[in-house]
């Protein structure tokens, strides 16, 4: 027997022993798991991410294989855990990925995980980011890749330092030479041409104010290029920033429709958290015949679901908004719906948590002294839209809802109609007179880890939140009158079905090179996953 299956019997001897003595200790394994990285041993650690998730924490909770991978300075097993779905953003004992590549100066890692998505200004409890965590170590090859990202060399952390102040504190003279010169280009506006709009704002009732953030990079310029309108029913406008080349349409603002399931519906088709990639979803839409060429309607009298997380990460979410928003108002014209779930992404925005915001919002909002909440306020054609989304709907007994509604949910006996009207409520602040112990209960429940925007109990554990069991999702769709739950948030590889086929998670995610996006189709009552070149494969 080679080596390779002499180590995956012996983590299985070690699951099993810690299993039945009820064993906490971890440092046979922990050792075991650092030997396993360091030799690349993939099929060994495949065995451990079967058994406990990519993500599980290790070495006292303090980081992950990810995290463990690059303090190793082993970019191998980081891209093999990357393509097992590692989560690039998730913060352990207040350090991400990211930050673990600042404070060891692993700056190939620190490249790859920003191609692939990170984000390069994510800051932890202390507002630390990893620029500020690279200059403080005088780790100038991973500041380099940083600036490179656009890392912000301004942002200060709770002490109020900034990268500079770091890197001169603790005398790293090379780090303090590069970081005056960035500094210096920054400020000027060294970030790419680039535009983002139109944010349209309602003037009165009939009059629209509409604006569009630009970068001039050419000539280190700043600026807005604004246009008022006259609404009757709808205006239909060319853009007025040439290089914008889209048409638009703006409707009344809109009215909540009170209806959470839906029946006899010929066909549905979901999508994962899109995390502002707009092309990638035109891509998957269009060979998949729901929209045409032309990216209008073409689905009929059939439901598009669209399970969360259209904010942060990606570079196009106004462009995405304004495309649904489109889609929104066309389905109804052929009998179809299109329904917006609320994602935790979307509450982190509304919250004005802007820890995940791309960099091309950070920097237009911030050099023009916009809050990036105004753009989304309920003022605006895009949040008034963003204020309708729903936390769940149910089509033909499938439930869709971004991260589940869990076990804990069902014994708060919180419906889906109580979620719906409750956030309703609290996005377009229509009442301020909530039953305190009820409005209390549900939103607690709601926002933690083990409500319908974060809970990750059907794919992933932890020590807070544990594996759901098949009983309990049984009790969960026998509650809520579905038969199949789909779900976004926690990522997977590929759309596959989970507890008999009464879980289906959709984050395939888009905002991740090298992996195929897809969607899920329900059809002739048969469920299918659809890849971004249209094939089709039957699941149930």
């Amino acid at each position: 027997m080679n080596l390779r299956k002499h180590i995956v019997r012996f983590l299985f001897l070690i699951f099993t022993f810690y299993a039945l003595c009820g064993f906490s200790q971890q440092s046979v394994l922990d050792s075991t798991l650092i030997r396993l990285v360091d030799n690349n041993s993939t099929d060994s650690l495949e065995f451990f991410i079967k058994q406990k998730g990519v993500d599980h924490p290790i070495l006292d909770s303090n980081h992950t294989l990810l995290t463990i991978s690059i303090v190793r300075d082993n970019i191998s097993v980081v891209k093999f855990l990357m393509q097992r779905g590692a989560d690039i953003n998730l913060s352990i004992n207040n350090m991400t990925p990211l930050m673990h590549c600042a404070v060891n100066d692993r700056s190939e890692i620190a490249s790859l995980l920003l191609k692939n998505g990170a984000n390069v200004d994510q800051y932890n409890s202390h507002k630390n980011t990893a620029i500020l965590y690279a200059s403080r170590y005088g780790n100038l090859n991973t500041i380099k890749v940083l600036s490179q990202y656009r890392a912000n060399p301004f942002f200060r952390n709770f002490v109020g330092y900034n990268s500079l102040d770091y890197a001169d504190e603790f005398l790293k003279t090379e780090a303090v030479d590069f970081l005056r010169s960035y500094m210096a280009r920054f400020a000027k506006g060294a970030f790419p041409s680039t535009f983002d709009g139109p944010h349209i704002e309602w003037s009165g009732i009939k009059r629209l104010r509409a604006f569009y953030m630009v970068n001039d990079s050419l000539n280190a310029r700043l600026t807005t290029y604004k246009k008022s309108f006259r609404l009757r029913d709808s205006i239909n406008f060319k853009s007025f920033y040439s290089e914008d080349t889209l048409h638009y349409t703006i409707y009344k603002p809109i009215k909540q429709v009170n209806q959470d399931k839906f029946t006899n519906v010929e066909k549905v088709f979901a999508v994962g958290d899109l995390h502002g990639q707009y092309d990638s979803l035109l891509t998957l839409l269009l060979n998949n015949k729901v929209i045409d060429k032309d990216y209008n309607w073409n689905f009929g009298r059939g439901h598009l679901v669209f399970i969360g997380d259209l904010f942060d990460r990606g570079d196009k979410v106004t462009e995405l908004l304004w495309f649904v928003y489109k889609l929104w108002h066309q389905a109804p014209k052929s009998g179809g719906n299109v329904h917006l779930l609320i994602g935790n992404h979307e509450i982190l925005i509304l919250n004005k948590d802007y820890r995940y915001v791309n960099e091309k919002y950070t920097f237009l909002t911030r050099g023009l002294d916009i809050d990036f909440s105004y753009l989304y306020s309920n003022n605006t054609v895009l949040g008034n839209f963003l204020r309708s989304f729903k936390v769940a709907v149910t089509i033909n007994d499938i439930l869709f809802v971004h991260a589940g509604l869990s076990i804990f949910m069902v014994e708060q006996n919180v419906s889906i109609r109580e979620l719906n009207q409750f956030f309703n409520q609290i996005f377009n602040q229509t009442s301020k007179d909530f039953i305190p112990e009820r409005a209390f209960t549900v939103y607690s429940d709601a926002v933690s880890d083990k409500g319908p925007f974060w809970y990750r109990g059907y794919i992933t554990e932890s020590n807070l939140v544990p594996k759901a069991r098949q009983d309990e999702v049984e009790r969960v769709l026998n509650f809520y009158n579905a038969k199949v739950m789909v779900i976004g948030h926690t990522e997977v590889l590929s759309i596959e079905t989970l507890y008999n086929g009464k879980v289906i998670p959709i984050n395939v995610p888009f905002h991740r090179v090298g992996i195929v996006k897809q969607g899920l189709l329900y059809q002739n009552e048969k469920i299918y996953k659809c890849n971004s070149d249209g094939t089709v494969q039957l699941l149930m």
